[in-house]
């Protein structure tokens, strides 16, 4: 009767980690046009988070089962791949959210003649969330793309870079303010309220 058990919930255990395999399979990205820029934003963040979430927890139930023993490795991989698409997911969000509130503004070609430094890092920041972007395009699913080679520090090197920026921004806007003393409200970028 023990081995009985033993097998039965050693076959529960596969059962779930199939499972997971082909839910993955269909975890995509959404893609949504952003405004006129020839480019996307990532839509649907809210429903690959519910999965990932349900499923971190699934994962880390297998991980405590007193009856992995031949799945241990599965489980640990899975483990780890889901710890990096969140890490991914957070870090990119970020990146999008940033993007998003510079892009328009480095859009204008004056921007880009009275503070030059910052244009040439948020061209090569927007030139990463393109390319990213079109690579995305070609397989969205989720765990595929999250598990490609150095996108972590890709990501986290343009986040660096908008944050360079942004300080960059505000000090020229700072600037501003002070030779233009009626140009007295600005949004600050950081918290998008008037400071």
């Amino acid at each position: 009767e023990e081995i009985a058990d033993k097998a039965f919930r050693e076959h529960q255990i596969e059962k779930k980690i199939n499972l997971l395999e082909e839910k993955w399979k269909s975890v995509n990205f959404l893609l949504m046009p952003y405004r006129n820029t020839g480019t996307f934003t990532i839509g649907g963040w809210g429903d690959i988070y519910a999965v990932l979430d349900e499923d971190v927890l699934e994962v880390q139930q297998l991980e405590m089962s007193q009856f992995k023993g031949v799945f241990a490795e599965q489980i640990s991989d899975w483990y780890n791949s889901l710890l990096n698409i969140s890490i991914i997911l957070e870090e990119w969000k970020r990146f999008q959210k940033k993007w998003m509130q510079l892009q328009p503004i480095f859009d204008s070609s004056d921007i880009h003649r009275s503070i030059p430094s910052e244009a040439k890092k948020f061209k090569s920041v927007n030139e990463t969330w393109r390319d990213l972007i079109k690579q995305l395009k070609e397989n969205m699913n989720v765990k595929h793309f999250c598990n490609k080679e150095n996108l972590t520090e890709t990501i986290k090197v343009s986040n660096n870079l908008l944050e360079e920026v942004e300080r960059g921004l505000n000090d020229y806007i700072d600037k501003k303010k002070t030779i233009f003393p009626r140009f007295y409200w600005r949004i600050d970028l950081s918290n998008n309220r008037p400071a």
